[in-house]
């Protein structure tokens, strides 16, 4: 069988130094920070969504990582702020693609939701403004999307891409937000319209019952009458 990964290393040199994160402790007070209130419960958000993990945040998570371990392996004091600014940069650029992935799972829900209530007359639900609003966030995060997509290829500058990224999340949060406060009671119209067509139907069946019955007994009729006269 072939040996598995080996992970101990002899190299002394490289164990790690913590006390080199002496004197950054802001720095890294803002990162987990970050990464506890953002980046990590977006992932939950996409995770629990599309059942999957957004491949994109964890490498640059992974990223991150590689960072932070190269600042405690240099002993020059640049090296140190050098890699904790570039580990800052990723967990920065984490947070902005954790943003595109559940704003795009939020858009998928929006179509979920219109396919599945195609035939339901949702103008039943909050005296018919659910539509109108549900039309209205949707159309702002598509054109919040649009913007914030052009200020990443065009200024690649991480707080603008950032602030951008984040209104576009907020307004399809708020979106998806006001589909799930609406789905009780989209179910409970979708079942009565279910049950509608299941009675039309059933009293579609009885009239043309009826109307095959009537047909036959008219046909006997006019048979009775025809032998009648023949005899």
């Amino acid at each position: 069988m072939e040996r598995g990964v080996q992970l101990e290393s002899s190299d002394k040199s490289s164990y790690i130094d913590a006390s080199r994160w002496h004197g950054h402790e802001n720095c890294l007070n803002q990162m987990f920070t970050l990464y506890r209130e953002k980046v990590n419960s977006l992932i939950c958000v996409y995770n629990s969504l599309t059942g999957t993990f957004p491949i994109g945040v964890m490498n640059e998570l992974r990223d991150v990582m590689t960072h932070m371990t190269q600042s405690l392996l240099y002993q020059e004091e640049e090296k140190v702020v050098q890699h904790l600014y570039k580990a800052q940069r990723h967990l920065k650029r984490a947070v902005v693609d954790a943003f595109k992935y559940v704003s795009m799972a939020y858009s998928d829900e929006y179509d979920a939701f219109l396919e599945t209530y195609k035939n339901v007359d949702l103008s039943y639900i909050d005296n018919g403004e659910l539509l109108p609003k549900l039309t209205r966030l949707n159309s702002e995060a598509e054109q919040l999307m649009i913007e914030a997509k052009m200020i990443e290829s065009d200024i690649h500058e991480d707080d603008q891409m950032y602030a951008a990224y984040e209104r576009c999340f907020n307004r399809y949060s708020e979106l998806y937000d006001c589909m799930i406060n609406a789905i009780e009671d989209a179910d409970r119209l979708k079942l009565r319209a279910a049950e509608e067509a299941k009675l039309k139907e059933k009293e579609h069946r009885t009239d043309r019952t009826i109307g095959i019955i009537g047909v036959a007994v008219g046909v006997i009729g006019v048979v009775i009458g025809i032998i009648g006269f023949i005899i």
